[in-house]
Order: C-alpha cells, then structure tokens, then sequence
C-alpha cells in the first residue's frame, strides 16, 4: 500500500466528474465549490446521463486514470423524480419508469452501484398538501379554480414502493435530502468513501491474513514447527460440553492428535465398535487419596466420534 492511497492523501488521486446539467442546477455550485474547498479535483463533462456524478482513480505511480466503479450518482430534480415514480407506479405517458431509468443509468455509467439523489421531496409534498386545502377551502367558499396546474401527483405510498422497486430488482440506493447544501456535502462524503476504499479493502484482507493470539479468547498459539498442537487439540476437546482437564486429558494422552483418532476409527470392524472406542477409557481425577476414577462413557464417545467421522453438514451432537 503506498503511501498515496491512504486516509489524508487519496483524495489527491481522486478525479470527480460531474455532468454539466448539474452543475448548471441551482445544487451544483455548491456541490462543485464543495468539492474544491476539500482539494478534490474536478471536471465538468457533456455526458450521457444528466446530472450524473462519477469517479475516477489515478494510478499512483503512471498517473493514468481509471473509473472507480464503487458508486456513481445521479441527482434527479424533483419533477423528473415525480415523473419517473408517476410513470413507474400509474404508467403515465407509456414511458419510461424509474427501475426502467435505473438499469439504463447502470449500463450507461458503467457501474452497478448506483445512488439517486433527490433534493426537494418534503418540500413537493407540502407544496401538494397547501394546494389541496386551498382547492378544500375554495370548494367549500364556491369560488372557482382559475389556471389550475396540469402537472400530475403523487403520493408517499407511490415513492416508497417505486424507491423498494429500484432497490430490490437493481440494487440501486437512494438518498432524499432538503436542500443544495446537504446535496454537495452528501457528493463529498461518497468523494471520500470512493478514494478511501482500496485502502480499506487491502486494510481488511490484511486482518485475515494471520491469526492473533489472544489470551482473553483462549486462544493457542502453534508455531512452524507444530508446538502447540498437543494443546490444540486438548482446547478442541475441552469445547464439548460436561468435558473437562481431566476427560480431555484421559482422551489425548491415548490419542495425542484428532488425525490419530480417526486412524483408531477406520481399524474398527464396525461402526458400534467406533462410536464406543472411547467409552472405557478411564479418566483419574485428583490425586492422592482422594483421587477417583471413571470412564469416558458412551455419550461422549459417540458425540467425537460423530464429530471426526459424519459427512452429514446437518447433523446435530445433541442428537447423538
């Protein structure tokens, strides 16, 4: 990982693309000043898709750019949103509906993982419900509309089903906000999520790559060289219920290794034989005068012998 792809510096390799119509609508100063203001390079394009963002990645060392396919946007203003949802849920004009914009989008932009941003949502549907009082309190006074709108509505229901829609059949994300200003600060928070993410990713693969000791957890440590095996397989024992030091111990000390005990298995003439192999094994607890014995016993013996031998993914040790 260089050191230009981490947190504080990958920015600088990011390059956000931002199509004109946006930055000609009342949001887009603010989000390209948003962007600037943070050190983010910027570039205005005449693209396929209005009022789309997207984002690309400079190789640190050969400088070449490639398109980040970890998000794109397209922010939607609010009466092609109503449109979209219209057509989408009542089929106005036949054309086409908001999934039917999405899985376009999604092809055209080049990335599956898409976001609408609709700035202006609460404010539509209070518009809506004013208009409708007036049209109730004119209705109830006789007074008669004069130029009434032609533009159609809809309602909460039609948004959030259309909104599901676009989710579940295209995966595709959505985010409704109030006014210009959370529209560029939410462009700049997906900005820094898109350039951070290689770091992240190469972060996370990192933690699985090595397994850390740790006493708060019981954990063994093995070396190279096998050291610590033995007590391995003594922990491995000891998960099984009602098995304690002593019961784990009795079963290693004849079968220092799970490998070794499968081996005793397959020497059976029989499977009764196997689940009992270690039912007799004697188990010494204490020491001295007060020590005492007793056996392994048959349900233990038949749950590791369950455990080393079945093929079945769904079998249960309770049932054994």
């Amino acid at each position: 990982m260089s050191r230009a792809q981490k947190p504080g510096e990958c920015l600088k390799l990011l390059v956000v693309e931002l199509e004109r119509r946006l930055v000609e609508a009342r949001e887009g100063g603010l989000v390209l000043s948003q962007l600037q203001e943070a050190g983010v390079s910027c570039r205005v394009v005449d693209g396929p898709v209005a009022a789309s963002v997207t984002f690309f990645r400079a190789n640190p060392l050969s400088g070449k750019e490639s398109q980040a396919d970890e998000a794109a946007l397209v922010v939607m203003r609010i009466e092609d949103f109503v449109s979209a949802v219209g057509k989408q849920m009542h089929g106005w004009g036949g054309e086409a509906g908001l999934c039917d914009l999405c899985r376009q989008w999604q092809a055209t932009l080049g990335t599956p993982h898409l976001s609408l941003v609709v700035c202006g949502v609460e404010e539509y549907f209070r518009k809506q419900k004013n208009a409708k009082q007036q049209q109730v309190r004119s209705a109830v006074l006789g007074a008669r509309q004069h130029g009434g709108s032609s533009f159609q509505h809809i309602n909460r229901v039609d948004m959030e089903t259309a909104l599901v829609m676009a989710q579940m059949e295209f995966r595709v994300n959505h985010r409704l906000l109030s006014d210009g200003g959370k529209v560029a600060l939410y462009v700049l928070q997906v900005a820094k999520a898109v350039a951070e993410a290689p770091y992240k990713r190469e972060k996370s693969e990192a933690l699985f790559s090595w397994y850390a000791e740790g006493s708060s957890t019981n954990s063994v440590k093995v070396d190279k060289n096998g050291v610590g095996l033995y007590k391995l397989w003594l922990q491995q024992l000891r998960q099984f219920t009602h098995v304690g030091v002593e019961m784990a111990q009795a079963v290693a000390s004849r079968y220092p290794s799970p490998q070794a005990l499968v081996q005793a298995y397959r020497q059976c003439g029989s499977q009764r034989e196997a689940e009992l192999l270690l039912a007799d094994l004697r188990v010494r607890r204490g020491v001295g005068p007060l020590a005492s014995e007793k056996r392994v016993g048959p349900e233990f013996s038949r749950k590791i012998h369950l455990f080393l031998t079945s093929r079945d993914p769904d079998a249960h040790l309770a049932n054994t």
